[in-house]
């Protein structure tokens, strides 16, 4: 017996129709499969955090947020990071918006898109540098946080904890940036930055104390007398002193001076004498002026005391604005 054409057509389709449904489900699911795959190798851009208190920064990088005091909440602050060519261009503009200092300290996090933490291996790290850049002497030198030779193929942490202290290891002069790049495999480099400064800091040298060398200054009792007030020429003083930096362009100084007073000799007008020792106290005013107080010592044979007198100076950075160099 023949069956109609018709019949025969809906046979074959419902014989047909399981196999079709399973194909498809079956296509899904490795759709869905190439789908959660791309989404685990999607771009991972690394969350940068500076912090000033160490429990704060221990918490964070722990995964205990929820058992922060309100002041290590406070004390959270998320780095901006850029791409290379953004950063080049936002540097200038932005680089006072987040300062640090030694004592400081760094977390950087990675996660996926929703934001689930992984593990520093899996997200291809391959290294971590910090560049310093002197904005005021425009010079900047490259310090290795971690060298690129540790691939972190066998890091189970899932975060990175940096002491500023460690990885600046000379006092940065007046105001640095620091560039913290994290580099991943395929060439990829996440960048943030923050102005850095050493809240007090010494003239010359390493430490927050140092020697250097103020001159042509000038000091008075401001006393009226019969020829006018009088001003005694300090040539050149040994100091010994610290700087406290207030801003990315300006500090005050203080140190303990130590200079001497010339004259002319009274019976030979071509020799001069060494009058006095000038001991005494000095501000630096962002080496722009000095402003201070000395109390001679007097070395010559007379019994005359001498009164305590004001010292005014002027700045290597005011020599420079009045000869046009700033």
């Amino acid at each position: 017996m023949k069956l109609p054409s018709t019949l025969l057509f809906i046979l074959l389709s419902l014989i047909c129709s399981p196999a079709r449904a399973q194909t498809g489900q079956a296509g899904q699911g490795e759709s869905a499969r190439q789908n959660g795959t791309a989404a685990d190798s999607s771009p991972v851009v690394p969350s940068i955090y500076l912090f000033a208190i160490k429990s704060a920064a221990i918490k964070v990088a722990r995964g205990e947020e929820s058992k922060m005091s309100p002041e290590e909440r406070d004390d959270k602050t998320k780095l901006p990071v850029y791409s290379d060519n953004v950063y080049k261009v936002s540097t200038d503009q932005e680089m006072g918006e987040h300062t640090g200092v030694k004592g400081n300290y760094i977390v950087i996090l990675f996660a996926k898109s929703d934001g689930t933490r992984i593990k520093i291996k899996d997200a291809n790290v391959t290294s971590i540098q910090c560049e310093e850049t002197d904005t005021k002497n425009k010079s900047s030198k490259v310090l290795t946080v971690f060298k690129p030779s540790v691939a972190y193929t066998d890091d189970d942490r899932d975060y990175i904890f940096i002491d500023v202290e460690e990885i600046v290891r000379d006092n940065p002069q007046l105001y640095s940036v620091l560039d913290i790049t994290v580099a991943r495999g395929g060439g990829s480099a996440t960048h943030a930055y923050f102005g850095f400064y050493e809240k007090w800091q010494g003239y010359i040298g390493k430490g927050t104390v140092g020697f250097w060398v103020p001159f042509a200054m000038f000091a008075s009792p401001l006393r009226r007398t019969d020829e006018g007030i009088k001003f005694t020429a300090l040539p050149v003083s040994l100091a010994v002193g610290t700087k406290y930096i207030t801003s990315s362009n300006f500090y005050v100084g203080g140190s303990f001076i130590l200079g001497y007073a010339l004259s002319s000799a009274r019976d030979n007008a071509g020799l001069y004498v060494l009058q006095s020792a000038t001991p005494g106290l000095l501000v630096d005013l962002g080496g722009w002026a000095y402003v201070g107080g000395i109390k001679p010592i007097n070395l010559t044979t007379s019994d005359v005391a001498l009164p305590f007198q004001w010292v005014i100076g002027v700045g290597p950075e005011l020599t420079k604005l009045f000869r046009g160099n700033k």
